[in-house]
């Protein structure tokens, strides 16, 4: 499968991180992702492999998502798992969009890596403002992604062409050095059938 294929077959995917406690915020913003095209990855919701070891499986989950959203309330500001998590992107070079409750915004210490860094204002009571301006920028990187996709794609085929231009230069090299063979042959035959006759 070519790396075009790959990227066109890979399904967009962000990663939430959140406090388990904040399952009712959470729900609604994975339905206006999912509702933009992306995947909304939710670490609760991918528990089929029991035995498997969670901190690796996050990990895995970061690396293969396109961004991280995290929903910064006063219970994920206190939370070890969602400050790993959002170290663990920022490490791996991934974007973080962070929605954070006033309470949060007020603390830069409960903003913890991401203090200083642009946020979505959160108000988990009228949720609605922040909810439309994370549906916003999620179809603004949507459209980003897509362009990026039709780049990579278009790479691809580039490379493909050049790959396909080489080999034709190649054995049009090879069929000009068979005729060459083929005229001095004829030639040599010539000369011969010359020699011969009286």
């Amino acid at each position: 499968m070519s790396f075009g294929a790959e990227l066109e077959d890979a399904e967009m995917q962000l990663f939430i991180s959140h406090s388990s406690k904040d399952r009712e915020w959470v729900e609604p913003v994975c339905k206006r992702i999912e509702a933009s095209g992306f995947r909304a990855y939710l670490a609760e919701y991918d528990l089929a492999g029991l035995g498997h070891e969670l901190s690796s499986k996050i990990q895995d989950a970061i690396k293969a998502s396109v961004a991280v959203v995290a929903v910064l309330t006063e219970n994920a500001a206190g939370s070890a798992i969602v400050r790993e998590e959002i170290g663990f992107a920022l490490g791996q070079d991934k974007l973080v969009i962070a929605l954070v409750t006033s309470a949060v915004a007020q603390n830069p210490a409960a903003l913890g890596m991401l203090n200083g860094r642009e946020y979505i204002p959160f108000d988990i009571d009228e949720p609605q403002e922040g909810l439309v301006k994370l549906t916003d920028w999620v179809n603004i990187f949507a459209r980003q992604k897509q362009q990026e996709l039709h780049q990579a794609q278009l790479a691809v085929q580039r490379s493909q062409m050049q790959a396909m231009n080489q080999t034709i230069a190649q054995l049009q090299q090879q069929n000009d050095i068979a005729m060459l063979l083929l005229v001095f042959a004829g030639a040599l035959a010539v000369t011969v059938l010359v020699a011969k006759s009286p």
